[in-house]
Protein backbone atom coordinates (compact mmCIF):
# COMPACT_ATOMS: atom_id res chain seq x y z
CA UNK A 1 0.00 0.00 0.00
CA UNK A 2 1.22 3.80 -0.66
CA UNK A 3 0.04 7.38 0.60
CA UNK A 4 -0.34 8.10 3.94
CA UNK A 5 -0.49 4.64 5.60
CA UNK A 6 0.96 3.78 8.98
CA UNK A 7 3.99 2.22 9.22
CA UNK A 8 2.62 -0.55 11.26
CA UNK A 9 -0.13 -1.09 8.95
CA UNK A 10 2.68 -1.06 5.99
CA UNK A 11 4.49 -4.03 7.91
CA UNK A 12 1.33 -5.71 9.07
CA UNK A 13 0.64 -5.41 4.90
CA UNK A 14 3.94 -6.87 3.65
CA UNK A 15 3.72 -9.44 5.82
CA UNK A 16 0.32 -10.35 4.75
CA UNK A 17 1.68 -10.82 1.54
CA UNK A 18 3.44 -13.83 2.17
CA UNK A 19 0.83 -15.80 4.47
CA UNK A 20 1.69 -14.20 7.92
CA UNK A 21 -1.40 -13.74 9.78
CA UNK A 22 -2.46 -10.07 9.92
CA UNK A 23 -2.61 -8.41 13.69
CA UNK A 24 -4.43 -5.16 14.44
CA UNK A 25 -1.84 -2.74 14.71
CA UNK A 26 -1.22 -2.36 18.30
CA UNK A 27 1.76 -3.45 20.36
CA UNK A 28 3.19 -4.17 23.47
CA UNK A 29 6.10 -3.94 25.45
CA UNK A 30 7.11 -6.83 27.99
CA UNK A 31 9.47 -6.50 31.34
CA UNK A 32 11.06 -8.96 33.72
CA UNK A 33 11.07 -8.50 37.11
CA UNK A 34 14.72 -7.69 37.08
CA UNK A 35 13.62 -4.80 35.02
CA UNK A 36 10.84 -3.68 37.37
CA UNK A 37 13.61 -4.10 40.62
CA UNK A 38 15.86 -1.98 38.56
CA UNK A 39 13.79 0.59 38.03
CA UNK A 40 12.61 0.94 41.80
CA UNK A 41 16.39 1.63 42.73
CA UNK A 42 16.67 4.36 39.79
CA UNK A 43 13.79 6.01 41.00
CA UNK A 44 13.74 5.79 44.52
CA UNK A 45 17.83 7.17 44.12
CA UNK A 46 16.51 9.77 42.11
CA UNK A 47 14.15 10.98 44.92
CA UNK A 48 10.75 9.78 43.12
CA UNK A 49 8.01 7.19 44.07
CA UNK A 50 6.04 8.93 46.15
CA UNK A 51 3.65 10.39 44.40
CA UNK A 52 1.75 9.98 40.62
CA UNK A 53 4.33 10.48 38.29
CA UNK A 54 4.32 12.09 35.03
CA UNK A 55 7.31 11.19 32.70
CA UNK A 56 8.35 14.34 30.41
CA UNK A 57 10.49 12.77 28.04
CA UNK A 58 12.40 15.94 26.67
CA UNK A 59 14.75 14.27 23.98
CA UNK A 60 14.22 13.55 19.98
CA UNK A 61 16.89 11.42 17.88
CA UNK A 62 16.22 15.36 15.83
CA UNK A 63 16.13 18.86 16.56
CA UNK A 64 13.10 19.71 14.27
CA UNK A 65 10.73 17.27 16.46
CA UNK A 66 11.94 18.27 20.04
CA UNK A 67 9.61 20.82 22.03
CA UNK A 68 11.06 23.84 23.49
CA UNK A 69 12.60 23.41 26.80
CA UNK A 70 10.87 26.87 28.14
CA UNK A 71 7.66 25.02 27.39
CA UNK A 72 8.17 21.88 29.53
CA UNK A 73 9.38 23.76 32.38
CA UNK A 74 5.89 25.96 32.10
CA UNK A 75 3.93 22.79 31.70
CA UNK A 76 6.05 21.53 34.73
CA UNK A 77 5.48 24.56 37.10
CA UNK A 78 1.94 24.75 36.20
CA UNK A 79 1.46 20.37 36.76
CA UNK A 80 3.01 20.99 40.18
CA UNK A 81 1.53 24.20 41.60
CA UNK A 82 -1.83 22.65 40.14
CA UNK A 83 -1.54 18.88 41.49
CA UNK A 84 0.05 18.58 44.75
CA UNK A 85 0.12 14.58 44.52
CA UNK A 86 1.95 14.34 41.36
CA UNK A 87 6.00 14.33 40.49
CA UNK A 88 7.58 14.92 37.62
CA UNK A 89 9.99 12.48 36.43
CA UNK A 90 12.41 13.90 33.51
CA UNK A 91 14.06 11.28 31.07
CA UNK A 92 16.43 11.35 28.30
CA UNK A 93 19.25 9.82 26.58
CA UNK A 94 23.12 10.34 28.15
CA UNK A 95 22.79 13.50 25.40
CA UNK A 96 19.84 14.87 27.26
CA UNK A 97 21.68 14.42 30.61
CA UNK A 98 22.32 18.44 30.81
CA UNK A 99 19.15 19.50 29.68
CA UNK A 100 17.50 17.55 32.01
CA UNK A 101 19.02 18.57 34.89
CA UNK A 102 18.64 21.91 33.93
CA UNK A 103 14.87 21.36 33.86
CA UNK A 104 14.53 20.19 36.97
CA UNK A 105 16.36 22.74 38.74
CA UNK A 106 14.85 25.37 37.14
CA UNK A 107 11.16 23.86 38.42
CA UNK A 108 12.39 24.55 41.77
CA UNK A 109 10.73 21.31 43.48
CA UNK A 110 11.80 18.29 45.24
CA UNK A 111 8.79 16.38 43.18
CA UNK A 112 10.60 17.02 40.22
CA UNK A 113 14.01 14.90 39.70
CA UNK A 114 16.18 13.76 36.62
CA UNK A 115 16.91 9.84 35.47
CA UNK A 116 17.94 10.88 32.16
CA UNK A 117 20.95 8.50 30.90
CA UNK A 118 20.47 6.35 34.07
CA UNK A 119 18.34 3.62 32.28
CA UNK A 120 18.69 1.04 29.47
CA UNK A 121 15.83 0.25 27.45
CA UNK A 122 14.26 -2.15 29.03
CA UNK A 123 14.44 0.18 32.80
CA UNK A 124 13.21 2.81 30.73
CA UNK A 125 10.46 0.85 30.01
CA UNK A 126 9.60 -0.13 33.46
CA UNK A 127 9.80 3.65 34.93
CA UNK A 128 7.33 4.56 31.76
CA UNK A 129 4.99 1.53 33.25
CA UNK A 130 5.22 3.40 36.33
CA UNK A 131 3.85 6.47 35.09
CA UNK A 132 0.11 8.17 35.16
CA UNK A 133 0.45 9.01 31.94
CA UNK A 134 3.89 10.61 29.78
CA UNK A 135 4.60 13.57 27.62
CA UNK A 136 6.99 13.46 24.81
CA UNK A 137 7.35 14.41 21.09
CA UNK A 138 7.11 12.06 18.82
CA UNK A 139 10.51 9.49 19.23
CA UNK A 140 11.24 5.94 20.18
CA UNK A 141 10.72 6.54 23.89
CA UNK A 142 7.18 7.56 22.92
CA UNK A 143 6.37 4.69 21.70
CA UNK A 144 8.01 2.44 23.99
CA UNK A 145 5.56 3.87 26.72
CA UNK A 146 2.94 3.76 24.65
CA UNK A 147 3.64 -0.03 24.59
CA UNK A 148 4.00 -0.19 28.47
CA UNK A 149 0.22 0.52 28.57
CA UNK A 150 0.84 4.23 30.26
CA UNK A 151 -1.22 7.37 28.94
CA UNK A 152 0.50 8.93 26.59
CA UNK A 153 0.68 12.65 25.06
CA UNK A 154 2.80 12.99 21.96
CA UNK A 155 3.66 16.22 20.23
CA UNK A 156 3.68 16.26 16.79
CA UNK A 157 5.12 18.45 14.51
CA UNK A 158 7.01 17.43 11.53
CA UNK A 159 5.73 14.33 11.73
CA UNK A 160 2.70 12.72 10.81
CA UNK A 161 0.70 10.94 13.85
CA UNK A 162 -1.43 9.12 10.91
CA UNK A 163 2.00 7.81 10.08
CA UNK A 164 4.23 7.11 12.66
CA UNK A 165 1.45 8.06 15.84
CA UNK A 166 1.99 5.62 18.69
CA UNK A 167 -0.33 2.36 18.84
CA UNK A 168 0.18 0.99 22.01
CA UNK A 169 -1.76 -0.61 23.99
CA UNK A 170 -2.08 2.75 26.36
CA UNK A 171 -4.19 5.46 25.32
CA UNK A 172 -2.55 7.45 23.21
CA UNK A 173 -3.32 11.53 23.08
CA UNK A 174 -1.73 13.63 20.26
CA UNK A 175 -1.53 17.33 20.33
CA UNK A 176 -0.52 19.09 16.75
CA UNK A 177 -1.44 21.83 14.65
CA UNK A 178 -2.13 22.38 11.21
CA UNK A 179 0.60 25.67 10.02
CA UNK A 180 -0.19 25.52 6.75
CA UNK A 181 4.04 23.12 6.29
CA UNK A 182 3.45 20.20 4.14
CA UNK A 183 3.74 17.41 6.83
CA UNK A 184 5.81 15.47 6.95
CA UNK A 185 8.43 16.95 5.83
CA UNK A 186 11.51 15.30 7.38
CA UNK A 187 13.56 18.21 6.82
CA UNK A 188 16.75 18.85 9.62
CA UNK A 189 16.86 22.27 8.54
CA UNK A 190 13.82 24.65 8.83
CA UNK A 191 13.08 27.60 7.05
CA UNK A 192 10.14 28.48 9.18
CA UNK A 193 12.12 28.59 12.56
CA UNK A 194 10.53 25.31 13.51
CA UNK A 195 6.88 26.67 13.54
CA UNK A 196 5.11 23.64 13.94
CA UNK A 197 6.31 22.45 17.06
CA UNK A 198 6.62 25.97 18.21
CA UNK A 199 2.74 26.18 17.62
CA UNK A 200 1.89 24.10 19.91
CA UNK A 201 1.24 25.78 23.39
CA UNK A 202 1.89 25.51 27.07
CA UNK A 203 -1.73 25.82 28.17
CA UNK A 204 -3.31 23.35 25.44
CA UNK A 205 -0.58 20.30 26.80
CA UNK A 206 -1.47 21.27 30.54
CA UNK A 207 -5.28 21.16 29.55
CA UNK A 208 -4.07 17.82 27.98
CA UNK A 209 -2.47 16.54 30.98
CA UNK A 210 -4.99 17.99 33.74
CA UNK A 211 -8.16 16.40 32.20
CA UNK A 212 -6.49 12.96 32.56
CA UNK A 213 -5.06 13.56 36.05
CA UNK A 214 -8.50 15.02 36.79
CA UNK A 215 -10.16 11.97 35.53
CA UNK A 216 -7.92 9.64 37.66
CA UNK A 217 -7.94 11.05 40.85
CA UNK A 218 -6.37 8.71 43.46
CA UNK A 219 -9.49 7.42 46.46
Amino acid sequence: PHGALHRADQILALAGSVGITRADGTYEYFLTAEDEEKSNTILHEAGGGSGRIIGFNIGGNWRPKKWPRENFLAVAVNLLNRFQDIEIMITGAAKDIKDAKSLANSANSPRCYSVAGETTLNELAALFKKCELVISADSGPLHLASATGVTTVGLFGPTSYKITGPRGVGKNIVVHKEVGCKIPCYSEKCDNDYECMKAITVDEVVDAVSKELAENIRA
